[in-house]
C-alpha cells in the first residue's frame, strides 16, 4: 500500500473509527491546553471573518499518523491527544453538529474498554473510575464552559460550522498514513520519546515518494537516492553554515532547500507554523496533475547552484559574509529569504557585476551608504573606521572585524585557505582589547584572583627581568593571602611594568580591538598584552580556531618593525587600524 499524505478537513474524518493502541499513554490534556486550542481556532475564525487571512490560508491542526487495521478502523500512532480533544469539542456541541447533518468519528482506547462509550456519553459518575476518564471529563467541562462564555456564546453555531466546513479557510489536518513496511511501534517510539515530531522534510519526502506519483518506478528510486545525497551535502558543516548564515541550526537541514523553492515561486511561508514549509510546498487541492519528477529536479537544481557558489572561493566569501550580516542581530531574516533574493538576481548579471552587487550590499549595510570611487572610497572607509569606538556599536564593530578577516583572504587570489564560517558560527565571539584598558579591571574577587594567576603563570614560563623580581614576589604574596583592597595597587603596578598603566587615545579605537571567542576572552579577563599573546598563540598552536587577523595582531604582523613583541603601543594600534583600512579599501575597490 502506498504512503498517503494529504491535507484533510475535519468533515473527512467523520466517517472513521480510530483505535488508540495499548503502547500509547492515555488522554492527558489539561484545561489550559484545551482552552489554548479553542482560543487559537476561535481567533483564526474571527480573523477570517474580518478578511485578515489570505483566501487560501487555513488553520492547521498538525499531523495525525495512522495505519489501517483489519476491521476497517484506523490505528492512531500520533496525534491522539489533539484528535480526542477535537472529538470532545464536537461532542459538547452535539446538537449543532447534528443540525449540520454530521456525526462525529469515534475513538476507542485499548487500555480503557469503555472509553468509546464514555466519550460519546460522558457522565460525572464514572469520570473518577480512571485517570483517562478524569481528564476527558475535565476537558469536556472546560469546553462547555468556553462555549457558554459571553464572548463565544453568540458565535457557537458559526464556530462549529467553521470546524466542519469542507472548503475555504476551514481547519485541516495533515493525514499521514504509514507505508506497510514501517512498524507502528517503532514510529511511535521515535515520535514520542523526547517528543520528536514529524518534520517538514519527512512529510515532504512522503509526498514525493508516493507510488501513484510515478509511472516509472525507477524515478522513485532515483529521487530517494538523490535525496540522501543532498542530505549528506547539507550535513557538511562547511556548506551548511556558509548557506545558513548565523540563523539557528536545524536537525533537518534539507528543509532549507524546500523553503527556498517555495519562496522562489512567491508562495508565503507561515512564520509561526512548525509545518509552514510543508504546507507551502503542498500543491493546491485543485492541482491534481503535478509532475513530481520535474518538481524534484527544480529542488536539485537549486542545490547545485548553491554548491557552485560554495566551491567558488570569491562567491563563497561574499555570499557567506552577506548571509551572516542578514541573519544575525535583532533584525535577522530567515536564510531562505536572503538566498532567494540572490538566486533571483544572479541570472540578471554577469559574474563581475554580481560580485560588485554583493559588495555594494555589504557596504550599504555596514558602512551606511553606497560605495564611493577612487580617493572617495579611501575617505569613506576611513570616516567609518574613525567612528567605531568600543561600547558605541558592538554589533557593527564585530561585523567590521569579521569582514576584515573575510576580506584579508578574499583579496589574496593565491590564498589556499577559506574563512571557516562553520567554526565561526559555532562559537560566541567577544570584541577583545588587544592592549589592556585599566578602567576595565576585574571587579569581583574571583576575577581578580584569576587575573593574578594568569600573570603568575606567564612569569613562570617567561622569566621576568630582574627589575620585576619584587613585583613577582608581591603578586605571589597577594595570591597566598588575597585582599581586594591590596589588589588595586598591585594591578596598577603590573600594568605599569608592561607599559599599559596610562590611558591611550587608541584604547577603545578599532586599532586596539580584535575578535576572540567568549570563553577564552572571559577566561583571562583584562590581562596585559604579553599574557594575552601567549594564551592566543597557544590556542592557535593547539588547533583551536582563532580568526586569522586576531592571530596576526598578537604576532604583531601589522606592527612597525622596531616594535617589541611584549608590548602593544599606540604605534601598534595605529598600524593595526591602518591595515584594517587598507584591506577594506582593497576589498571594496577590487575586482576579485
Amino acid at each position: 500500500m502506498p504512503t498517503q499524505l494529504e491535507l484533510r478537513c475535519v468533515r473527512e474524518l467523520l466517517d472513521k473509527d480510530f483505535f488508540v493502541p495499548a503502547y500509547q499513554r492515555g488522554y492527558r490534556w489539561t484545561p489550559r491546553q484545551v482552552r489554548e486550542l479553542l482560543g487559537d481556532l476561535y481567533d483564526f475564525m474571527k480573523s477570517v471573518q474580518r478578511r485578515e487571512q489570505h483566501p487560501q490560508a487555513f488553520y492547521c491542526l498538525q499531523p495525525i499518523v495512522v495505519t489501517p487495521r483489519e476491521d476497517g478502523s484506523w490505528e492512531l500512532i500520533d496525534g491522539q491527544q489533539r484528535l480526542t480533544t477535537l472529538f470532545l469539542i464536537l461532542s459538547a456541541a452535539e446538537q449543532i453538529v447534528a443540525l449540520l447533518g454530521c456525526t462525529p468519528y469515534t475513538i476507542e482506547y485499548e487500555t480503557r474498554p469503555r472509553s468509546k462509550a464514555f466519550l460519546i456519553q460522558p457522565d460525572a459518575g464514572t469520570a473518577n473510575q480512571n485517570i483517562d476518564f478524569f481528564h476527558m471529563w475535565q476537558a469536556r467541562q472546560t469546553i462547555i464552559e468556553w462555549f457558554d462564555s459571553p464572548r463565544v456564546k453568540p458565535d457557537k453555531l458559526k464556530f462549529v460550522d467553521f470546524l466542519l466546513t469542507a472548503e475555504g479557510n476551514n481547519p485541516r489536518i495533515i493525514w499521514y498514513e504509514l507505508p506497510e513496511d514501517e512498524d507502528p511501534i517503532d514510529v511511535f517510539v521515535r515520535l514520542n520519546v523526547g517528543r520528536i515530531p514529524l518534520t517538514n522534510s519527512e512529510l515532504i519526502r512522503a509526498l514525493f515518494l508516493r507510488e501513484q506519483n510515478f509511472t516509472n518506478p525507477l524515478h522513485k528510486i532515483q529521487i530517494a537516492h538523490e535525496w540522501d545525497q543532498l542530505e549528506k551535502l547539507l550535513r557538511e558543516d562547511g556548506f551548511w553554515h556558509f548557506l545558513n548564515g548565523a540563523a539557528p541550526d536545524s536537525p533537518t537541514r534539507i528543509e532549507l532547500l524546500f523553503a527556498i523553492d517555495v519562496l522562489l515561486d512567491k508562495i508565503p511561508i507561515a512564520p509561526d507554523d512548525p509545518y509552514g514549509v510543508f504546507l507551502a510546498f503542498l500543491p493546491d487541492e485543485a492541482d491534481t496533475d503535478v509532475d513530481w519528477l520535474k518538481r524534484w529536479r527544480k529542488v536539485k537544481q537549486i542545490a547545485m547552484r548553491l554548491q557552485e557558489w560554495y566551491e567558488d572561493r570569491v562567491f563563497f566569501h561574499l555570499v557567506g559574509m552577506w548571509l551572516h550580516l542578514q541573519t544575525s542581530g535583532k533584525d535577522a531574516r530567515p536564510a531562505a529569504e536572503v538566498v532567494v533574493e540572490l538566486l533571483r538576481t544572479r541570472p540578471t548579471m554577469g559574474r563581475s557585476a554580481f560580485l560588485r552587487h554583493l559588495k555594494e550590499k555589504i557596504a550599504t549595510y555596514l558602512l551606511g551608504g553606497p560605495l564611493q570611487a577612487g580617493d572617495k572610497l579611501d575617505e569613506q572607509v576611513q570616516t567609518f573606521l574613525d567612528k567605531l569606538s568600543y561600547g558605541s556599536d558592538t554589533r557593527r564593530i564585530r561585523n567590521t572585524l569579521l569582514l576584515f578577516n573575510v576580506a584579508t583572504i578574499t583579496i589574496n587570489p593565491t590564498a589556499f585557505v577559506r574563512f571557516p564560517f562553520d567554526r565561526f558560527h559555532n562559537e560566541s565571539w567577544d570584541i577583545e582589547h588587544i592592549r589592556s584598558v585599566s578602567e576595565y579591571r576585574p571587579g569581583r574577587a574571583d576575577g581578580q584572583k584569576q587575573w593574578l594567576a594568569y600573570v603568575a603563570e606567564y612569569w613562570a614560563i617567561e622569566p621576568p627581568r630582574s627589575t620585576y623580581t619584587p613585583l613577582v614576589a608581591t603578586v605571589d604574596a597577594l595570591r597566598a593571602d588575597f585582599s581586594a583592597q591590596k589588589f588595586e595597587s598591585v594591578y596598577s603596578a603590573v600594568l605599569e611594568a608592561f607599559g599599559e598603566h596610562a590611558p591611550s587615545d587608541t584604547d577603545n579605537s578599532v586599532g586596539n580591538l580584535t575578535l576572540l571567542d567568549s570563553g577564552t576572552n572571559r577566561g583571562y579577563g583584562n590581562s596585559p598584552f604579553p599574557v594575552k599573546r601567549r594564551k592566543v598563540l597557544a590556542l592557535d598552536q593547539s588547533g583551536t580556531f582563532v580568526p586569522l587577523c586576531t592571530t596576526n595582531a598578537f604576532l604583531k604582523y601589522y606592527s612597525p618593525r622596531e616594535a617589541g613583541l611584549m608590548y602593544w603601543t599606540e604605534k601598534d594600534a595605529d598600524a593595526h587600524a591602518e591595515s584594517i583600512h587598507a584591506v577594506l579599501v582593497s576589498f571594496f575597490g577590487g575586482d576579485q
